[in-house]
């Protein structure tokens, strides 16, 4: 589908005031369709395949507002793993109830058409589906190690440098892991 980029709308619209940029898109059925912003795939596709997008779109978003504070006050990393598990998990049950509405729609088909091959393929991404839901669901999303104490060392210049290789340890396993969960492959069959 081709979106089409208005630089400076020429009167108010419902996204965009006198002046203001928008896109649009013309879908074969139905109206235009304004955005404010650039349209997401998601929100250029229809039916189940823009639910399956949203999901990746949404785990995507999650990930990326996740970040690691260097701050004293914050050592508690596990609970950015646990805000990575989260969002891996609420991905994880969307997904599977995709897969669930897949399974359904074949099963609701009539008798004569269940075995035919728009019937397999539909069960064959919800099983894709499942297979990437228990993937998103496999990873460690435990913390490596604790953050080291400052009564534990002397010398603060060795506390600081037992911080400091912590903070990146830490930072590199939760860049690692942010990586493969939006990097597990959720295959669209469409």
């Amino acid at each position: 589908m081709k979106v089409y980029h208005v630089k400076a709308a020429r009167k108010d619209n419902s996204v965009a005031k006198k002046g203001e940029q928008y896109w649009f898109t013309t879908p074969r059925f139905g109206g235009k369709k304004l955005f404010n912003h650039y349209p997401r795939p998601s929100e250029l596709s229809t039916g189940k395949k823009s639910c399956v997008l949203a999901a990746q779109e949404s785990l995507s978003d999650a990930m990326d507002r996740i970040s690691f504070d260097r701050s004293p006050e914050h050592h508690d990393a596990q609970s950015l793993f646990d805000e990575i598990e989260q969002a891996a998990s609420d991905c994880a049950d969307e997904l599977e109830d995709l897969a669930d509405q897949y399974e359904e729609s074949a099963d609701n088909m009539p008798e004569s058409l269940q075995q035919g091959s728009q019937a397999e393929t539909m069960r064959e991404q919800a099983d894709s589906l499942r297979s990437a839901a228990s993937d998103l669901r496999s990873f460690d999303f435990s913390s490596p190690s604790e953050a080291p104490d400052a009564e534990d060392y002397d010398d603060d210049d060795d506390y600081e440098s037992a911080l400091s290789e912590w903070h990146d340890e830490i930072e590199s396993v939760i860049e690692s892991l942010k990586e493969e969960v939006t990097g597990v492959d959720i295959e669209t069959m469409f």
